[in-house]
């Protein structure tokens, strides 16, 4: 079993992504809504990871941004079964892990409670979890970064 690392943050900006690609092999939560999205509105660029992008207001979203709409259909899904994402995440990575033999699969997009703990039930002492403290992060009150920071193994300080 390949060593499985999620990352959390103080908020949008604080780095996750950044680290992510430092670490190893980096397979977000977000996929599984890029796919269902890319589905319902296939000309919108769901995969773009600059943020300029990810704040621009789609007339095809009805004048919402792809984070928004992404927001809004992750906690959408999370409302019928807590640990979706988690699970889809699951089903992609177990193989991938398997077939390739990757020393460490990275999550960057830890941001609920339940899923750090869907994680720590399903892959046990092959969870590591980080949180990046970064003051300069946009909150996003929505989501529990505060709880994960306590729960966090290790905390990088981004300076």
């Amino acid at each position: 079993m390949s060593r499985i690392i999620l990352i959390s943050g103080d908020g949008i900006g604080a780095g996750k992504t950044t680290l992510a690609e430092k670490l190893g092999w980096r397979l977000s939560l977000a996929q599984g809504i890029r796919e269902d999205l890319t589905a319902r509105y296939p000309r919108i660029p769901w995969h773009a990871t600059d943020q300029r992008t990810k704040r621009e207001r789609f007339e095809e979203l009805g004048g919402r941004t792809m984070r928004e709409v992404m927001i809004q259909y992750g906690q959408e899904r999370c409302a019928e079964v807590p640990d979706y994402w988690v699970e889809r995440w699951a089903f992609y990575a177990d193989a991938a892990m398997q077939l390739s033999g990757i020393g460490a699969t990275v999550v960057d997009d830890l941001r609920k409670l339940v899923e750090l703990e869907s994680f720590r039930r399903r892959y046990g002492a092959f969870v590591t979890h980080m949180h990046v403290e970064y003051p300069e992060a946009i909150p996003e009150p929505q989501y529990d970064n505060e709880q994960l920071k306590a729960r966090a193994d290790y905390i990088i300080r981004r300076t």
